[in-house]
């Protein structure tokens, strides 16, 4: 499918985890984040918002990115869900979502 200008997408990526409750914990916050877009007017901006993990669960993050390519999603906003800075937030994420700094 050939992307459209008008479809951006919203993931979010947390480390993911061997445990379905902490998973659980963590994909329980998509309704909010989706709610509280909407109270702020922005929900419209978005084709999808999705939750996706670096690893240990499905979906990834580059499962994610091929649903939204194949869905015609032309930008993605990237947003770590992560405690604190580490080599997942500041090398690999950047890597997978191939995102080059100048």
């Amino acid at each position: 499918m050939a992307s459209s200008p008008h479809r951006i997408g919203l993931i979010l990526i947390d480390h993911g985890s061997p445990s379905p409750v902490w998973n659980k914990s963590h994909e329980d916050l998509l309704p909010k984040v989706e709610e509280e877009l909407e109270r702020r007017g922005l929900a419209s901006m978005f084709y999808a918002v999705r939750w996706c993990h670096m690893e240990f669960v499905q979906p990834s993050v580059a499962e994610t990115m091929n649903k939204l390519e194949a869905e015609g999603v032309s930008r993605v906003i990237a947003i770590p869900v992560f405690i604190s800075v580490s080599s997942h937030s500041e090398r690999d994420l950047p890597n997978i979502l191939n995102i080059r700094f100048h």
